[in-house]
């Protein structure tokens, strides 16, 4: 099965960013973005830090991303939304050893916003999710409002499996010279020690100990902790440190750079301050501007004895929505449609069995260099 990158959706941005730094839910949102497009490149696989902490569960030894629905399409598949805006930063749905798994993806780079934050019209709804009459205090909303996203999605899916993941892009500060708990971590082991409370209370069967017996020895960053929960679903919790999130966010152009690598799965020049290529020889262009996209199948032009590079225009996007997590589908569409043109243009060298493009064509059957004896 591959996996799939679905466009984010046009909505309105979600709550905004509580935290003591007022610029981490960019970064991390940026970050995670980077992340997860770097590992959709090879179908099923999931970022590095992720898989590690998935695999403390033997159902994830060998388990496979299948759906990475990013923020804005990552809603709550039964009709509703548990929360203003989105229900998930990214929502992945996994083939585990023993069913389906459903995940919702926490991306941060400082924290979760105070906690007790719980003023917002879908507190209800969340706490109906939950099973309990009232929220907890003392346990942001953001991450109660994620674990109930990851419950509705596993019941959507039949999925015995429900997953909390943090995906924590911040630095870990240092105190005498050891490293402290990274910001946030402390309001998520409450959210476990809550979780395993409720489903203790339930007598929900616990999948090995129970969330209370062990914090703070195995609520660490890069665990997973599973609790029991209704109907027999697994929740599991888990902390996977990815690499800091740079102090800034990248420029436009950068996020349009990184976002065709992602498509296309490998580096791509950016020659100029609008022109973006891939591929030696360049197999597909990309030009920008402030407004707008637009994908392009190379060509080459001849200037007397100079070659220049040139392109024919096959679509164009407002940039808007192009470098968010997942991109724009049609955009994608484009780019690997003009890539196959470009490529299908392509001619074998009958002497070194190359294939070249056409510029770089000595006649039908040989390639420059053949043509010329080298």
């Amino acid at each position: 099965m591959t996996s799939v990158l679905l466009p984010a959706a046009r909505t309105a941005p979600s709550s905004p960013a509580r935290a003591a730094d007022p610029d981490a839910e960019g970064r991390g949102a940026r970050a995670l973005a980077r992340a997860w497009q770097g590992a959709a490149a090879v179908p099923g696989r999931f970022p590095a830090e992720v898989r590690a902490v998935l695999a403390h569960h033997p159902a994830f030894a060998h388990v496979a991303a299948l759906l990475v629905a990013p923020e804005g399409a990552a809603r709550v598949v039964d009709g509703d939304d548990v929360g203003p805006g989105t229900a998930a930063d990214a929502l992945v749905v996994a083939r585990a050893a023993d069913g389906l798994a459903a995940l919702a993806v926490v991306g941060t780079a400082g924290g979760f916003g105070p906690a007790g934050d719980v003023a917002h019209a879908h507190t209800a709804r969340v706490a109906d999710v939950l099973g309990v009459d009232a929220l907890p205090d003392g346990i942001p909303y953001r991450l109660l409002q994620r674990t109930a996203a990851a419950l509705c999605a596993a019941a959507a899916f039949a999925a015995p499996h429900a997953v909390v993941l943090v995906h924590a892009f911040g630095r870990r500060p240092v105190a005498n010279g050891s490293p402290t708990p990274p910001d946030g971590f402390d309001e998520y082991a409450a959210l476990i020690a809550w979780a395993g409370r409720v489903a203790r209370s339930r007598g929900s069967a616990a999948d090995g100990t129970t969330a209370d017996a062990v914090i703070p020895g195995a609520v660490v960053p890069g665990a997973l902790v599973t609790v029991g929960w209704a109907g027999g679903r697994r929740l599991h919790f888990g902390w996977a440190a990815g690499a800091p999130a740079p102090a800034a966010l990248p420029s436009p152009d950068e996020q349009l750079r990184d976002q065709l690598g992602a498509i296309l799965g490998g580096p791509v020049d950016h020659e100029g301050s609008a022109l973006f290529a891939y591929g030696d020889p360049v197999e597909v262009l990309v030009r920008a501007d402030a407004h707008a996209v637009h994908v392009e199948v190379p060509a080459v032009e001849w200037r007397g004895h100079t070659a220049v590079l040139t392109g024919e225009r096959r679509a164009s996007f407002p940039r808007e929505g192009v470098t968010r997590l997942g991109g724009d589908a049609p955009f994608i569409e484009a780019v690997y449609t003009a890539r196959a043109e470009r490529v299908a243009r392509f001619r074998t060298c009958a002497a070194c069995g190359e294939r070249t493009p056409p510029e770089r064509m000595r006649g039908a059957t040989l390639c420059t260099h053949c043509a010329a004896g080298r």
